[in-house]
């Protein structure tokens, strides 16, 4: 009975906080009752200041009298506990003692001794041991049992080759036969295999269209299968996208008159949340590398793989140079597997190093001649001259910094070409200008129109950076009698589009239509549009990167690399002669790496240092120091810092309980504890879907020309939400309710909302993926679904939500500093700049992103925000997702340094004024909490939410003093204010 009332002794923890008024009655006001407000505020501080005329005694009492007054109004606004309330804190501390001191503690194996015998206890402490030795001993002992996993099978040799037989007598198949003969991959297929044969390891350069990524794979299978060896044929060939791995497989099933995926083909694929799987022996299965990865985990020495086939290597992402190092140490203990590297542009000899000097073969592609013409040639054709920029009256006729380096690159170009007297003087000058290589749109226009009028048919693929670049074009072209006729049809290609009319790029137009493509580099790899004719290549891309100094993430507009200039040179060219306009000057290329940056070189690190932890790989640093091109030092230590803050390793780099489970989800570390969280506060189906998108992309698209709707919509849907997930949650609970109604109903909703049908799909699908994860981890009951009432029973109290979100989400907050007062939003034009600022402890001012349902809030109260996503673009910082969540749950989730902090400080930045019994029970609660999660991460198990459970008791004082406060906006004022809410009023809700 005691427990029972414990939420009611600690109410006592969240009265009298002076953080606003509360909710006003719902009524219009008007400009008049906002500036009385005002007035009656400055009266208010007119009154507090004495009068001028008084004398020594009178203001002497003046000051006693408001001492008085600011006593009883500071004895209001004290926090207190009660205490029974202090006992029963008392009390949950005895019940979960820690489990271990683990972060003072460097011997883990007296760390968990006392652990109870479980499935989790098994498996965590064999990860640990695999960490903690020798590697070499270990996999030496692995391999003693491995010759029987692909061993031949007689019978199953000799069907296999009869099967074959009957199938190259198909008359089908032959006729696929004679169109794959034509490739330029089946020229060198003897000297690819015998290649194979000879060596553990090859990389095979091949330009695009030559064949190999459908090829290899069964030149390999039919070789093992006539020598009548095809029951230890097993290989499996990885793309770094879905849709490539996918496109792959189904092409090759129907070039063997086979259906993929069926139980009796040779080949199928695996990817996140869908697989077709073939047969068991003799096949062929295409997957991601992310997958690949997964599959590490269960199969480390990937024993059920005769061959190893990475594709697209040139790439160079995080997980294929995270692939290739353990491949390359684990060949040691597979002497028969064979490992084969493919891609269109490759750099073959440092691969060829990294594997042992390893063979390099090369295939030339079929693709037809492209003709290059560069920035210099374009000025000359068309007689084309760029408007200066700068101001007219001389204030910009100082070179900056850019001006600058742009000279030192291009005069000594400039005055070659000067000497030799090659082009006209225009185009010299021109070129002697910043501004011909960052305002391309005019000249794109005039470049288009002669391409429409004096070249053949053809379509036009445009690479651009990013969106603002793809939108200015598309509305010069709109407004252009031109190209708004109907011999033209405009795509385009971009993350935040829809891709409803995607399909209709790639067929061809009907005669006399001409197709015009507006891309990012979304089309330099990831697509294949075989009516391409001609290629227009700004040279540029956003490309994200990392700054360990400032711990900060980048986007901006970069020059690309000599290998995706080539790259997408390559796209022009595929049915018939093409030409690529390169919208930079011979002498800029001649600046250009000859490849990208690895991806492993420009991100952050704390999802692979997991991977590394899971698969037994060791130690972090001594790992990375052996992928092909190792990562900067202090991103790794930045990385480490991280995971230790949030408590998955700890000082001595070993996985704690909680980072065994972060370790195992397919997601980074603090989305992973985000799901986590969600199952044991029972606020399941909100936070799977905040994790999902977070995971994935954001499920909003702007079609061109309808940017206003879209603000609109999406204003709408987060009616006093004021948090970019909070939307998410909602309108994913609303597509999966109309999910039950059938696909139609699902596919009108997403229409309304500007939604892509297919993002909203995939997001579901991930939420039940994580639905399956937490119940294998055993923190949901084995027949608990997303939308379960108990894993549900807070997934209607938004202030939680918010505080387990922040919890989730820590370090990642911000602060709301008002400078000064403002007037209501609604009397306002624009308010001043100056007036609020956003700033995070280690980068100061930052800005929240326009595409954030917050960028325009006037906030009337200082505040706390949580985030996800924070980059660098443009020279400014911007929160791309944010929330306004609760201050008490940012103290309480926080940092333990804020509990160190002097009671005067933490009144300043919280709002709150503490006594000293208050502040220790704070503490003691948090101590309890911490106590609570390292059990709870390492005796898995659904919450009990029992009115007699210690689990709830405490879960439940926890949401009590962390949900204290709630966002609220004040109508009177049209401001967003920071309202109190008692503990026995409802709460509104979305769902």
């Amino acid at each position: 009975m005691e427990k029972k009332n414990i939420t009611q002794d600690i109410s006592q923890l969240t009265l009298s906080c002076p953080l606003g008024n509360k909710l006003p009655p719902k009524k219009r006001s008007s400009p008049q009752r906002g500036l009385k407000i005002l007035r009656e505020k400055a009266m208010k501080k007119k009154e507090g200041n004495p009068k001028k005329q008084l004398d020594g005694k009178a203001k002497g009492l003046w000051d006693a009298a408001r001492t008085r007054k600011n006593l009883i109004e500071n004895e209001k606004s004290i926090v207190k506990v009660a205490q029974y309330a202090n006992e029963k804190f008392e009390g949950f501390f005895q019940n979960y003692a820690p489990v271990t001191v683990i972060l003072s503690e460097a011997n883990w194996r007296s760390k968990y001794e006392t652990l109870d015998d479980s499935p989790f206890r098994k498996k965590f402490i064999d990860i640990l041991e695999g960490n903690d030795t020798l590697h070499s001993g270990l996999k030496k002992d692995k391999n003693e049992e491995m010759s029987n996993i692909l061993a031949s099978l007689v019978k199953l040799d000799e069907k296999l080759f009869e099967e074959f037989l009957c199938k190259i007598s198909n008359e089908e198949f032959q006729k696929v036969l004679e169109l794959r003969k034509k490739l330029p991959v089946w020229s060198q297929k003897e000297d690819i295999v015998k290649a194979i044969k000879d060596n553990q390891v090859v990389v095979i350069s091949g330009a695009t269209g030559c064949g190999k990524t459908t090829q290899i794979c069964q030149f390999l299978l039919d070789q093992a299968i006539e020598s009548r060896s095809g029951s230890t044929f097993c290989a499996l060939c990885t793309q770094p996208r879905r849709l490539a791995a996918i496109s792959a497989a189904h092409r090759v099933a129907e070039e063997r008159v086979e259906v993929c995926g069926d139980p009796r083909s040779s080949v199928g694929y695996q990817i996140r949340l869908e697989r077709l799987n073939p047969r068991e022996r003799g096949s062929i299965l295409f997957c991601t590398t992310g997958i690949l990865v997964q599959l590490l985990i269960s199969d480390p020495l990937l024993e059920k793989y005769s061959h190893i086939l990475l594709d697209e290597v040139h790439e160079r992402d995080l997980l294929t140079d995270f692939i290739l190092t353990v491949v390359r140490d684990l060949l040691p203990q597979r002497p028969k597997l064979r490992v084969i590297l493919m891609s269109a542009t490759i750099n073959s000899n440092l691969l060829s190093e990294y594997f042992n000097n390893c063979p390099v073969l090369n295939i030339d592609g079929r693709s037809f001649p492209v003709e290059t013409v560069y920035l210099e040639d374009i000025l000359s054709k068309l007689d084309f001259r760029f408007r200066s920029t700068r101001n007219r009256s001389g204030a910009d006729s100082h070179p900056n910094h850019l001006d600058i380096e742009y000279n030192q690159i291009m005069a000594p170009f400039v005055e070659e070409m000067e000497a030799n007297h090659s082009y006209p003087f225009h185009v010299l000058k021109s070129l002697r200008k910043r501004e011909s290589e960052e305002s391309p749109e005019m000249l794109i226009m005039a470049l288009l129109k002669h391409i429409c009028a004096r070249e053949a048919d053809g379509a036009i693929l445009i690479f651009f950076p990013g969106w603002e670049q793809i939108k200015r074009l598309n509305k010069l072209l709109l407004s252009d009698r031109t190209f708004s006729s109907r011999k033209f049809l405009i795509f385009t290609l971009h993350s935040m589009l829809p891709t409803f009319n995607q399909r209709q790029i790639f067929e061809k137009p009907p005669r006399g239509v001409r197709k015009l493509i507006l891309s990012t580099n979304i089309a330099e790899t990831s697509l294949t549009i075989d009516d391409i004719v001609y290629v227009i290549d700004c040279g540029k891309a956003k490309l994200p990167n990392f700054d360990p100094l400032k711990k900060l993430n980048t986007l901006n507009s970069e020059w690309i690399a000599l290998a995706n200039a080539h790259q997408r040179q390559g796209r022009a060219g595929r049915t018939k002669p093409g030409i690529c306009y390169k919208l930079y000057s011979r002498g800029r290329e001649s600046t250009f790496f000859p490849h990208a940056l690895p991806e492993i070189k420009r991100t952050r690190l704390e999802e692979l240092i997991l991977r590394v932890k899971i698969l037994k790989l060791g130690q972090v640093q001594a790992f990375l120091r052996k992928v092909p091109e190792p990562p900067d030092d202090l991103t790794v230590k930045i990385s480490l810092e991280l995971l230790h803050e949030l408590g998955a390793l700890d000082d001595a780099e070993c996985l704690t309980p909680l980072g065994f489970h972060l370790a195992q989800l397919p997601t980074d570390p603090s989305t992973g504890k985000l799901i986590l969280l969600g199952a044991i506060f029972g606020c399941l189906e909100p936070m799977l879907a905040i994790a999902a998108t977070l995971s994935f992309k954001d499920p909003f698209v702007m079609p061109l020309n309808q940017e206003d709707n879209y603000r609109k919509r999406r204003k709408f849907l987060a009616e006093k939400l004021f948090s970019d997930h909070l939307l998410i949650a909602k309108v994913m609970h609303d597509f999966r309710a109309a999910q039950l109604d059938g696909h139609v109903a699902a596919k009108n909703y997403c229409h309304e909302n500007f939604l892509s049908t297919s993002t909203m799909t995939m997001l579901s699908n991930m939420m039940e993926q994580f639905c399956r994860d937490l119940r294998e981890r055993q923190f949901l009951s084995n027949s608990a679904s997303i939308s379960d009432p108990v894993a549900n029973i807070n997934s209607k109290n938004h202030p939680l939500i918010l505080a387990v979100l922040c919890a989730g989400l820590l370090p990642n907050v911000a602060e709301v500093v008002l400078a000064g007062r403002s007037l209501p939003k609604r009397n306002l034009p624009k308010i001043p700049t100056s007036s609020v600022k956003v700033k995070t402890p280690e980068d100061g001012p930052v800005l929240i992103h326009p595409r954030s349902i917050n960028y325009d809030t006037v906030f009337a109260k200082s505040t706390w925000l949580c985030y996800h996503g924070k980059v660098k673009s443009s020279n400014s910082i911007y929160l791309q997702d944010c929330s306004i969540v609760p201050p008490l749950a940012v103290l309480f989730f926080g940092d333990e340094k804020l509990f160190n902090k002097k009671d005067a400080k933490l009144s300043k930045r919280f709002g709150y004024k503490w006594d000293s019994s208050t502040m220790e029970a704070t503490r003691s609660l948090r101590a309890c909490w911490d106590n609570y999660l390292c059990h709870r991460v390492s005796h898995p198990g659904a919450t009990d939410w029992s009115s007699d459970s210690t689990d709830s008791a405490l879960l439940r004082a926890i949401i009590h003093f962390t949900t204290a406060t709630v966002v609220s906006l004040n109508e009177d004022t049209g401001l967003l204010s920071v309202a109190h809410e008692e503990a026995n009023n409802s709460r509104r809700s979305m769902w």
